[in-house]
């Protein structure tokens, strides 16, 4: 895998030193930044492989921030951490787009084993749609799609599909298993 790069948006300099010190350790190039607002510019204006997201933070909360990087469709995970363990903040940080999240205190080798997973199926999903590509149809048991020709079949039966659903049906047997927010598919499609 490439040279990964996170942005770290923490206001707690204990919690961001032990995670800068255990990415550096193993090989990510790892950005900080202890304010909301200065946090989103950065997400929004760079590259980056994975976003770390406290949920309370000075300037914007990690929901307003996590909210705004779907907003603008940006594709990185976004892993949050919060001192907020109670399921409806599980919900709300997962419903905004969050793609996992860690209550404090948390332990390091799990926070690690997080991101590696996170990543991991980065990669799955890259190798996922590059197969499809190359490949120009995607099947998934007896339903074919032909995405050269923009054809789409069920046991041998053509499906009519509008322009949209088409575009839907692509998008999703292109990254099964993701989920979209409703915000993400309008930009998409």
């Amino acid at each position: 895998m490439e040279n990964l790069k996170v942005l770290l948006i923490e206001d707690d300099p204990n919690i961001a030193e032990l995670i800068d010190i255990h990415l550096k350790d193993l090989g990510y190039e790892l950005e900080h930044e202890t304010n909301g607002n200065n946090g989103l510019k950065k997400a929004l204006n760079g590259l980056y492989s994975l976003i770390i997201l406290d949920l309370m933070l000075p300037g914007k909360d990690g929901i307003e921030i996590c909210k705004e990087l779907r907003k603008y469709n940006k594709e990185a995970p976004v892993l949050m951490l919060t001192a907020k363990s109670e399921e409806i903040d599980k919900v709300i940080g997962f419903n905004t787009g969050a793609d996992d999240y860690l209550t404090k205190p948390f332990s390091i080798a799990e926070l690690i084993a997080r991101i590696k997973a996170l990543f991991r199926r980065i990669e799955i999903d890259k190798h996922g749609i590059q197969d499809a590509q190359d490949k120009k149809i995607l099947q998934y048991g007896k339903l074919l799609i032909d995405l050269e020709n923009r054809r789409v079949t069920i046991e041998g039966a053509k499906v009519d599909l509008t322009v949209k659903e088409y575009e839907l049906l692509v998008l999703f047997a292109g990254k099964p298993g993701r989920s979209f927010s409703r915000m993400e598919l309008l930009n998409l499609i």
